[in-house]
Formats: C-alpha cells, sequence, structure tokens
C-alpha cells in the first residue's frame, strides 16, 4: 500500500488562526496609516491653495482680489473679495472625506498687487485624534 501525502487537520487549522492574527493586526494599522495620509493630503491642498491665491492677487489676475474659503471639509478658491459675493465662475472647490474637518480662520483674502491677508491666525484640519496647523502670518507667510 502506498501512503498518501496530505495536510492534516491540526496543520489547516495552525495555518487559518495565522493568517487570521496577520489580518487582525494589520486592518487596524492600515486605517491609521489611511487616516493620517488623509490628513496629510488635505494640509498640502489647503497649503497650496493659499499659495496659489497670494500668488494670483499679487499677480492682479482678472484684476482681482482672491481668497479661500474653509466650510466643514471643504475649501474654496474664489475670485473676490469677499465669498458670499464672489464670481463663482472662478471657484476652485477641493472637497475631502466627510472626517476630515476645519477649524479656527475660515476665510482669508489676498489684497491685490501686494498679496497681503485680510485675516491673520491659524487654520488646523484634524481627523479624529490627528491633526496639523498652518498659522498666516501679517504679510502671508505660511508657517506650519
Amino acid at each position: 500500500m502506498r501512503k498518501l501525502k496530505a495536510f492534516t487537520l491540526v496543520e489547516i487549522i495552525i495555518v487559518v488562526g495565522l493568517f487570521s492574527a496577520i489580518v487582525l493586526i494589520g486592518v487596524p494599522l492600515s486605517q491609521t496609516t489611511l487616516a493620517g495620509s488623509e490628513v496629510d493630503t488635505a494640509f498640502e491642498v489647503t497649503a497650496k491653495t493659499l499659495r496659489s491665491s497670494q500668488a494670483y492677487a499679487q499677480a492682479g489676475v482678472e484684476d482681482s482680489t482672491w481668497g479661500v474659503h474653509l466650510s466643514g471639509n471643504t475649501v474654496t478658491q474664489f475670485k473676490g473679495s469677499d465669498y458670499a459675493a464672489r464670481d463663482s465662475e472662478f471657484d476652485a472647490v477641493t472637497i475631502f472625506s466627510s472626517k476630515i474637518n476645519f477649524s479656527g480662520v475660515s476665510e482669508v483674502i489676498f489684497s491685490k498687487l501686494t498679496g497681503l491677508p485680510s485675516s491673520t491666525g491659524a487654520i488646523t484640519i484634524s481627523e479624529g485624534d490627528r491633526s496639523v496647523t498652518i498659522n498666516i502670518n501679517s504679510t502671508g507667510a505660511l508657517s506650519f
């Protein structure tokens, strides 16, 4: 008689158990990493939007002031001296995950040619217990 080679039930249970343990450890780690990357992405986009609005105002693009409006999980670059009275045809809107939240300064308008900001202070971007802050000073410089 020939002996057939096969896995035993105990060997299969051990392999399934090890695989399950790896998955249970890996899923929370990947979620934490993903949450961090969402905050980082929102931070980078917000900083770039502030800088480009200031550059547009300094260059006199469309002979206007330019601004950035932050609300909930949305960043809007707009043309005009006030978000409510803006020319919405020029809006550039970025919507982030509903987990992202902006707090602090909600609107910054950069004056034409000088690029000086209408408001100074901190913009905090957060998701859960992770947050980053962008500070805008009186010359319009950003610090992190």
